[in-house]
């Protein structure tokens, strides 16, 4: 009994530290895979996995620009995804929701022709992946030091790569329209104010105007 009790003691111990190795291994093996795909240095800052609801938060993700003195190509603070348990058989990637918190991506385009965009090598077949909710949020993309705001909200995205020869990409994008601005009619009693407010005014700067006029007459026909 004594034996078993401590198989089982340092089992638990090991699979503990497994699981704590996870993320880390995570880690590696993501910053790895991108690192092939844009041929450039990557670094991750941390991965950490959430239960409940089951979801993957990577923190502190950045690609390299083009030489070791260029400012980042890509920078993500945060990016949070939900995966999708229901196409366990299939060969698509579905994601319930993927949240990119303050990307930044840099371009520059040469005077003589040309950008520094990174030359993106897929090494396979490319996989059909989808995406129920793309949130992007508080992001920028700057163009020769010209920086574009990037906020969008986009349903039912889907798309697929595939690499004819090396450094021309091919595929296929589809997304549903994003939520647009809310109605006057959707504001509440805020809008609803404010559209009275006006009137309100008019009404009183007449009733004043009217009152003032009405007590200068008699000055005016007793001269």
């Amino acid at each position: 009994m004594k034996r078993r009790s401590l198989v089982l003691v340092v089992l638990a111990v090991a699979l503990g530290a497994a699981l704590l190795r996870v993320p880390v291994w995570t880690a590696q093996i993501l910053s790895g895979r991108l690192a092939r795909v844009f041929h450039r240095s990557v670094s991750i800052g941390a991965v950490r996995y959430h239960l409940v609801p089951l979801q993957v938060e990577v923190t502190d993700l950045r690609i390299a620009g083009a030489t070791p003195a260029d400012e980042p190509f890509l920078e993500v603070p945060r990016l949070a995804v939900t995966p999708s348990l229901a196409p366990l058989f299939d060969r698509r990637l579905v994601l319930t929701r993927v949240v990119v918190e303050r990307p930044r991506v840099r371009v520059r385009a040469f005077r003589r022709g040309g950008d520094d965009l990174p030359h993106i090598t897929l090494g396979g077949p490319g996989r059909e992946v989808q995406i129920r909710r793309l949130i992007v949020a508080g992001g920028e993309l700057e163009l020769d030091h010209q920086r574009v705001p990037l906020d969008l909200e986009l349903p039912d995205v889907g798309g697929r790569l595939n690499q004819r020869r090396p450094g021309v990409l091919a595929g296929t994008f589809s997304c549903r329209p994003g939520p647009g601005p809310p109605s006057p009619r959707s504001r509440g009693r805020g809008g609803r104010r404010a559209r009275r407010g006006p009137r309100r005014a008019r009404r009183s700067s007449g009733r004043r105007r009217s009152r003032g006029a009405r007590r200068r007459a008699p000055r005016y026909a007793g001269r």
